[in-house]
């Protein structure tokens, strides 16, 4: 299904205990995903996670850092990557959402945001096929009043010492094609896809108005795996014949013949090919094309 699961130790308290993971390089201001009594959690995108044991209202000390770089997935072929934030985040910008020093924010941490990428960066296949989509992003939090010096009356702010990702929220949303129509924004889940195309953008909002979202990552690929179609004793006459594929290929797809009951010297010749067909012709050892029986794979996506 393409869905990630983290796991760690127990760990041995007198008291009843649970964990809470959250998303993010530094607890204080990692996004807070969801608390469990078991020993996995599961994720929905590449990206570095955290542990913590919670027993009797206190938190361990030290968080386990689980990253997950989407390494283990079988990936076939790679149909398009993209850094948003390395390109400069070219998409556009709904909502409060703004670009600061590199980073998307929100100008109103009271009102959300969304980045969605851009036209070029929609990917789009000739012929509908399921492909699976990878996400990775990081989101933090930033305290608007993190400069005390410049706050008139710093007794007011909620909380000095951080503890901001507890107020921020990320959600991933993916839009397909089919038939020429989008279906429409949906919560993103790790895992295939079966469409002609697909584009992603994330929304970022605050519970608290002193608080922003800082997103310094998003980036997504698309994989689709190998499609590969079959003939057996198929006859090619010596005036040759052309293979329609059943289905066309996204790309040229590679063909491979096999002769039944070949005789030294016969060879296959290959022409036309191209995403949709192409022609066989048998040639003999002294140079003229002759009716034969031939096994073929065509094998592309």
């Amino acid at each position: 299904s393409g869905q990630g699961v983290i796991a760690w130790d127990a760990v041995v308290d007198w008291r009843q205990v649970h964990y809470e993971i959250r998303k993010g390089v530094l607890w204080d201001t990692a996004m807070p995903l969801g608390q469990t009594r078991e020993l996995s959690y599961p994720v929905g995108t590449d990206g570095t996670y955290m542990v913590k044991a919670v027993a009797g209202g206190a938190y361990s000390d030290n968080p386990t850092q689980v990253v997950v770089d989407g390494s283990g997935r079988l990936v076939a072929n790679v149909l398009a990557t993209y850094d948003e934030a390395g390109l400069g985040w070219p998409g556009s910008l709904d909502g409060s959402a703004c670009v600061e020093e590199g980073y998307v924010t929100l100008s109103d941490p009271a009102v959300p945001g969304r980045y969605v990428i851009p036209a070029e960066h929609i990917v789009q296949l000739d012929t509908p096929a399921l492909c699976t989509v990878s996400v990775d992003y990081l989101l933090y939090g930033n305290g608007i009043h993190d400069d005390m010096y410049g706050v008139p009356d710093v007794y007011a702010i909620f909380d000095l010492y951080g503890g901001y990702g507890q107020y921020i929220h990320a959600t991933v949303r993916i839009d397909t094609m089919r038939d020429g129509e989008w279906t429409g924004w949906r919560n993103f889940v790790p895992g295939s896809y079966y469409a002609e195309q697909y584009r992603l953008c994330i929304d970022i909002s605050s519970d608290r108005a002193d608080v922003a979202p800082i997103l310094t990552e998003f980036a997504f690929a698309v994989d689709v795996p190998d499609r590969t179609e079959r003939r057996d004793n198929l006859v090619v006459p010596a005036s040759g014949l052309t293979v329609v594929f059943d289905t066309q290929f996204n790309v040229t797809p590679s063909v491979v013949c096999q002769i039944v009951g070949a005789v030294g010297g016969e060879d296959v010749e290959l022409t036309g090919l191209s995403k949709t067909r192409c022609v066989i012709r048998i040639k003999n050892a002294s140079g003229t094309y002759a009716a034969r029986t031939i096994n073929y794979i065509a094998q592309g996506y």
